[in-house]
């Protein structure tokens, strides 16, 4: 997020959904726990008998998806492999004692599901014995792993913290050493829960979950973080594992928490006892129900609030009670529903802790008829299908899951409902079949197809050559094919591979398709979709990695690309002040990166590039002595710039340091002078519509150098910038200073620096003189919005003296997702204010050094289209 930003409701209510659901596992609660609060991290899609739905997940606190061992009793097939590591304690002692248990779990990543299209029985998996290890701590196993299936290893013993390694997939033949797993000292939590009359909570969930600050573990065996215990009669639990001694949040469903809402349990402490405390006030509870469009109850819709507190799914009867987990620091919040059979009527629902009767609105989404046929258009019967709605307010991490597998009569599967917003569809075959995965975004409005028909391309073929400048065949390079979807690789954040490039959903990654190195004669076998455009990125060690943006499969014709070597540049920073303001010799205790130059080249191209560069070039890091050296790099004119992680900044330090024209072939020897970075001193004295500025701090920002000073209680502050121009900032609050001061090295500049408010609060009433809540309101000289509304229909706006023309969506287009929506399309476009044309006018609001006042301002009746 850009800390300039000013964002309204509808950012934080878009980030804070994100980081409440990005965890959410399990399929819809049994009946028999239905009327029981679920955790947010519970809800998911639940099952209907119309509509195809994801394969079943099991929720966290029971653990992963889990098949059992097959009674098989022929020999596993060879080659197997090996997951092998030693049990220690946190001296490197050997642990006799412990026990190990490696179970499988089905995995829906797509060389799984393809396996399992490939494959209409089951793997003749054989789940290996439990080991318990002896005076040496060692264990073993060694198993043939189902292409089908990832893998657990479960780590327990007596009076220690449990640890788990997973795999979404394992190799034949692969051997996995997790070497010495430290087994931390454990704590047994005993205690009881009981309300603030000492009375007894039964059959309650009291829950822990790690704060991650115990000690780490080895990189894939991690501490347990999540237990689950459930209340006696009398209020009483005890833990049936020991967890790993770490500071926890407590949680007890359904109820809020009067003590302490954290516990730190110590090693020292084998043993806690703890009395938990809830209440049940009803001013605690949100209660309400969800309709349709009709007036209809709409049962099994999850619903949960903003801020992460609470979340349930819907009764037969549509009703909901939600209950705060902890203490409530603002008595108002918003619902938000989610579901595979309706998407919500209205924006995000405003409603105060204690409320009974919130009525939320959805419609009903009807299936989706799937039809896949080849280019004969003979139906496909054996496929699977993904489909994820890339722009939701909230993610689930079953989202990349598979919702239907196997055969479909005719082409035709059955699946949940498109509704209004960006979606995502991957239909996958399996590898006999010659086809190509499918991929389409569909870009659904207020109507969504009943059926859709797509069409599976076999897979293209074609050659490609790689010569060098001489036109000899380049052998042994790296040469990876990749789908940009139609994106430049500027806009791309990095290369993934297939199972990565589901998680992100967003498509802001390249996807690799195919990774190959050329054979002796320079050519190597292209294999990927044939119906659009690829790229090749193709490069090695000492080479410049060449992009080829423009690349089809379906023609018969070899692919020849001359591959330059690329030109090199080494040499030595100096002076040795300079080296030290760079931080040199290296501290790595220090956190920071290790100080670097980069090229740069019009106003994106880069060097190195995080695409573009090849993997083993050497970087342009700075060694101790100041010496640099890279290969690889394209030839023609950089700027080298030299990027430090200063210690005071908050954000990377830039400065450049000369121009120099590169050669292909040829190695450029220089010495770069560091002088531009010797710093000078700026003494600020600040003041806040003319009143002195005490106990803040402000950004002194030259562009490339952006460096925060705390001002003191006498309102002054003062630092050491690199030399420039600066212009300052209050605190990223968009107030900003007239005053500039430019620093030089090795000199202090003394500057006076003035800021200048108002504050308006804004009440917006809609045509008819009704509070109107989520609004986002926009100003004429910015194209984010300055904020939105809140439940009462209020929004403070704080800003440098101005007269503010100020304007809004239609309601039609003003809810959070909407106004997301508009700003990326916006952006792919490359249009910096794609809200322009859309908006309509709200009203003018003058705004002086301190004004502090209300403003009354109605809706347009156009704002209701």
């Amino acid at each position: 997020m850009n800390p300039r930003s000013t964002l309204g409701a509808f950012a934080v209510l878009a980030l804070a959904a994100t980081a409440l659901l990005l965890t959410l596992h399990g399929p819809a609660a049994a009946p028999g726990d239905r009327d029981r609060p679920l955790r947010a991290t519970n809800l998911t899609p639940p099952a209907t008998s119309e509509v195809a739905t994801p394969n079943a997940v099991v929720s966290i606190d029971a653990g992963p998806r889990r098949t059992a061992a097959s009674a098989a009793t022929t020999p596993p097939p060879e080659p197997l492999a090996h997951v092998t590591g030693r049990c220690v304690d946190a001296a490197g002692v050997p642990l006799a004692g412990c026990r190990i248990d490696l179970q499988s779990q089905r995995s829906d990543s797509p060389r799984a599901v393809t396996w399992r299209l490939e494959h209409k029985e089951p793997p003749p998996w054989l789940q290996p014995e439990p080991v318990v290890t002896g005076d040496d701590g060692r264990f073993a196993f060694a198993f043939w792993p189902p292409p089908s299936l990832g893998f657990v290893l479960d780590i327990a013993m007596q009076g220690r913290g449990e640890l788990r390694a997973e795999w979404e997939e394992l190799d034949a033949g692969q051997s996995e050493d997790l070497g010495d797993v430290v087994l931390h000292a454990g704590v047994r939590v005993r205690g009881r829960v009981i309300d603030e009359d000492d009375n007894p909570i039964a059959e309650a969930a009291v829950r822990f979950t790690s704060t991650g600050r115990g000690p780490a573990s080895h990189r894939l065996a991690r501490p347990d973080d999540f237990t689950i215990e459930h209340t006696a009669g009398d209020g009483t639990f005890t833990s049936q594992r020991w967890l790993p001694a770490d500071t926890y949040r407590l949680r007890v469903p359904g109820h809020t928490l009067t003590s302490a809402e954290t516990v730190d349990l110590l090693a020292e402490r084998p043993e806690e006892q703890l009395t938990i405390v809830v209440t049940n006030a009803a001013e605690t509870r949100i209660a309400g129900r969800v309709i349709d469009e009709a007036g209809a109850p709409v049962a099994d819709v999850g619903v949960f609030e903003t801020s992460g507190s609470a979340a349930q799914y819907t009764a037969a009867d549509g009703s909901f009670v939600l209950t705060a987990a902890g203490a409530i620091e603002q008595p108002t919040t918003q619902l938000t529903v989610r579901s595979t059979a309706c998407q919500p009527l209205e924006p995000p629902k405003p409603a105060k802790w204690g409320d009974r009767d919130v009525v939320v609105r959805v419609r009903r989404v009807a299936p989706l008829q799937l039809r896949v046929t080849d280019e004969a258009g003979a139906p496909v019967t054996r496929y699977a299908v993904r489909m994820m709605q890339t722009d939701a307010t909230v993610h689930y991490v079953t989202d990349e899951d598979v919702r239907t597998e196997g055969e479909h009569p005719d082409g035709v599967a059955m699946l949940p409902g498109l509704f209004r917003g960006n979606w995502l569809l991957v239909v996958e075959f399996a590898a006999s079949s010659g086809l190509q995965t499918i991929t389409t975004q569909q870009q659904i409005g207020d109507v969504a197809p009943g059926r859709l028909d797509l069409v599976a391309h076999a897979t293209a073929s074609r050659t490609l050559r790689v010569l060098d400048s001489a036109g000899a065949p380049v052998v042994g390079t790296t040469v990876r094919l990749c789908d940009l979807f139609g994106k430049p690789l500027d806009q791309l954040f990095s290369l993934s591979s297939n199972d990565e490039w589901l998680r992100v959903l967003r498509m802001t990654t390249a996807r690799l398709l195919q990774q190959v190195t050329t054979g002796d004669d320079g050519s190597t076998e292209l294999h990927g979709p044939g119906d659009h455009t690829l790229c090749l990125l193709i490069g090695g060690e000492g080479d410049h990695l060449l992009w080829h943006g423009d690349v089809r499969l379906d023609t018969a014709d070899e692919l020849v690309v001359q591959l330059q070597r690329g030109a090199g540049l080494k040499g030595r920073c100096m002076p040795a002040a300079g080296l030290a303001k760079l931080g040199l010799p290296f501290d790595a205790e220090r956190g920071v990166q290790r100080p670097k130059l980069v090229l740069l080249r019009g106003d994106r191209e880069t060097f190195p590039h995080h695409l573009l560069t090849p993997a083993r070039s050497t970087p342009l890091t700075i060694a101790d002595d100041g010496t640099f050296a890279a290969q690889g790099i394209p030839a023609g004119t950089w700027r080298i710039a030299v990027r430090i992680d200063d210690e005071h900044s908050l954000s990377l330090q830039q400065t450049i340091l000369t121009e120099v024209t590169l050669v292909d072939g040829q190695t450029l020897v220089l010495d770069l002078d560091l002088t531009p970075l010797l710093p000078g001193t700026l003494n600020a004295r600040v003041l806040h519509n003319g009143t002195p500025l005490t106990g803040d701090w402000i950004m002194c920002d030259a562009g490339q150098q952006v460096t925060r000073l705390d001002i003191d209680a006498g309102g002054r502050c003062s630092g050491e910038l690199l030399p420039g121009t600066y212009r300052f900032d209050l605190r990223w609050s968009g107030l900003l200073s007239t005053n500039t001061a430019v620093v030089r090295a090795g000199e202090e500049t003394e500057v006076e620096v003035q800021f200048f408010s108002g504050k308006v609060t804004l009440q917006l009433l809609d045509p008819d003189g009704a509070a109107v809540a989520n609004v986002p309101v926009f100003a004429q000289d910015q194209p984010r919005p300055l904020g939105t509304t809140n439940a009462s229909g209020q929004l403070l706006v704080v800003r440098t003296p101005s007269i503010l023309q100020l304007s809004v969506l239609p309601r039609r287009l003003g809810t959070p997702e909407d106004v997301q929506r508009i700003w990326r399309e916006g952006h792919a476009r490359g249009d910096g204010d794609p809200y322009r044309t859309l908006l309509l006018p709200l009203g003018e609001v003058t705004l002086q050094a301190n004004d502090d006042k209300p403003v009354e301002l109605r809706l347009p009746e156009a704002w209701r289209q």
